[in-house]
């Protein structure tokens, strides 16, 4: 006598045959939160943010700019000024932040515009208006 097929588990190795099929990768489908743009980010020129509390404050989170490199910036805006502000996620990698940039005429950051921040499927960089930022360290 044949013993009877469980149709739950008939179901379930369909699933699994079908997703090896279509070659279904757990670790590609990368999710991602708003506090994943938290952390220290470098540009190759040296530039150094601290990005902290986009999960948490309503009105976005602010980039505070920790060293200068070969960026031309004075040291005057390390720990005084923010690279962005109103950092706020968007959905799925993409962030939306106000861009300040220095002037050196004006001696001070000016608003540069609204930026759009993307983030690779990694969480290791982040690219905006042409600069890439490398993950130096997550905040705790």
């Amino acid at each position: 006598m044949k013993a009877a097929i469980n149709p739950v588990y008939r179901y379930l190795t369909a699933l699994a045959c079908f997703l090896a099929v279509i070659g279904f990768n757990p670790v590609s489908a990368q999710i991602f939160g708003a506090k994943d743009m938290d952390g220290f980010w470098e540009r190759k020129d040296g530039v150094l943010i601290s990005i902290s509390g986009t999960a948490v404050f309503a009105e976005g989170s602010k980039a505070l700019i920790f060293a200068v490199g070969n960026s031309g910036w004075p040291e005057t805006v390390v720990q005084y000024n923010y690279k962005f502000q109103d950092i706020k996620h968007k959905g799925n990698n993409t962030w939306t932040a106000s861009n300040y940039a220095f002037s050196k005429a004006k001696k001070t950051f000016i608003s540069s515009g609204n930026s759009i921040l993307v983030m690779n499927k990694d969480k290791s960089e982040f690219t905006c208006d042409g600069f890439t930022y490398y993950r130096k360290s997550l905040l705790k």
